[in-house]
């Protein structure tokens, strides 16, 4: 998983959790926006399960 995140710019980690953060307009009024460095964003949290962490397959290289 370290790889995985340390190769993509839109993944990083808060604690265990991996964090997707993708810059969009639409996080003016979604419930999972949030404002980062003066910027729109969507934020998503992928937090481990028993099998690890379950994040989208367009991130596994």
């Amino acid at each position: 998983m370290e790889a995985i995140v340390s190769k993509s710019p839109i993944l990083s980690w808060d604690g265990w959790s991996v964090i997707e953060l993708q810059r969009s307009e639409k996080g003016r009024t979604s419930e999972r926006g949030v404002y980062v460095n003066g910027k729109w964003h969507l934020k998503k949290v992928f937090d481990p399960s028993r099998m690890g962490w379950e994040i989208p397959n367009k991130y596994v290289m």
